[in-house]
């Protein structure tokens, strides 16, 4: 999972007052500077996130002829020319291919993961100044196992105790050992505003692996299928008995199949009830299998398909009107599936002090629809105000 959305300090910025008769010395002309590069580095944490713009690429490539035999290995990389931003906002030029080598031993009988990644050097911050009138912002490409905060991952590498001979992947989606692994580049892209925690309810059956399984891909998939949101930690397991005395207030979303909801005690049930009027979402799903809405659907489906295929004709309008009313009845049967669903979670629903009204149709203006993820954004922001 990502980092935690982060947000760059709240402080006032202090600028230069300029007036007739000011003194300009080296410290004063540098203040200056360092506002207006403040503000940047602002406006980018702001709106942005930190990670690659272009280029960058890394591949394995064969030892330059220019360095020494005894370092001419198959552990040679090249860092392609591009531009990156790091986490405070500053842009880390790399103006042309960097050849690197993958120095890193791993410890006999063990495989080790080795991180190759950028940062930025400020000109300010090294022990020897150089003389001159202009210096260049500079970068350091280094490999370690333990990337720090400031530091953009260009690759990484699982390294086996043997000897180690580097590869390009060639199935990018699953690179084996001493292959180049880019699957976990960030591209600089708009920042998420928000970010989630979910929990899900232990249901003590084979059903627990998939529904870890499908919740972490879920939240994974959030980059992709609404940027604004950005989960932060594995959706958490919890126990019915768990529940009873646990303190839900961290999680954005607290997730049930309704089969599950049978094991709630009394006393997680209550929790439940607290949960929800702190502002949390209470998210319950039905698994259409315990149903027949699936089977009435593609039914409907199909008969639909065969009455448009009907041609205008009045020596087979009879049929049109049976397969009409056939359609009438199955849309029918699926609404009383779908009352006996809404009925089946009544009871709990009185209990946690939220009953179901309404029909529960969903208009094609509702905002469900046009931004799926936005009633969790509205409960973070209740839940923040009622905390």
């Amino acid at each position: 999972m990502p980092e935690p959305v982060s947000f760059p300090p709240v402080q006032a910025f202090e600028r230069l007052q300029i007036e007739d008769g000011l003194l300009i010395t080296a410290e004063r002309w540098q203040q200056a500077h360092n506002y207006h590069r403040q503000r940047q580095n602002f406006h980018f944490q702001s709106l942005s996130r930190a990670g690659i713009v272009c280029g960058l690429g890394v591949s394995v490539i064969p030892a330059p002829a220019s360095i020494e035999a005894r370092y001419r290995d198959q552990r040679w990389v090249q860092v392609q020319a591009g531009v990156a931003i790091d986490p405070e906002g500053n842009p880390i030029v790399v103006p042309q291919p960097e050849a690197f080598r993958i120095e890193l031993e791993p410890t006999a009988g063990s495989t080790e993961m080795v991180f190759l990644v950028v940062s930025y050097v400020d000109p300010d911050q090294l022990r020897q100044q150089p003389r001159q009138a202009q210096v260049r912002e500079q970068f350091r490409i280094v490999e370690t196992t333990h990337p720090g905060p400031l530091d953009v991952e260009l690759c990484r590498l699982c390294l086996t105790p043997d000897t180690v001979q580097l590869r390009n992947a060639l199935n990018v989606f699953n690179p084996l050992p001493n292959e180049i692994d880019l699957r976990h580049r960030h591209l600089a892209q708009p920042r998420a505003l928000y970010s989630a925690q979910v929990a899900y309810l232990q249901t003590g059956t084979a059903l627990d692996e998939a529904l870890s399984l499908g919740l972490i891909c879920l939240l994974q998939a959030t980059e992709a299928l609404f940027p604004k949101l950005q989960a932060i930690a594995p959706p958490t397991e919890l126990s019915a008995a768990a529940i009873a005395t646990a303190d839900l207030s961290a999680f954005d979303l607290f997730y049930t199949p309704r089969s599950a909801l049978q094991s709630l005690t009394v006393d997680a049930t209550k929790t439940l009830k607290t949960y929800l009027q702190q502002g949390g979402l209470l998210l319950i799903t039905v698994d259409f299998d315990e149903t027949k809405i699936d089977e009435l659907s593609a039914l409907r489906q199909e008969l639909q398909v065969a009455l448009e295929g009907l041609e205008s004709d009045t020596e087979i309008s009879a049929m049109q009107q049976q397969l009409t009313a056939e359609i009438r009845a199955i849309e029918a049967d699926i609404e009383q599936q779908l009352q006996n669903v809404i009925q089946s979670l009544q009871p709990f629903a009185q209990l946690v002090g939220n009953p179901l009204d309404g029909s529960g149709q969903i208009q094609a203006q509702h905002p469900l629809r046009l931004q799926p993820f936005c009633l969790l954004n509205c409960q973070r922001w209740l839940t923040n105000r009622l905390r």
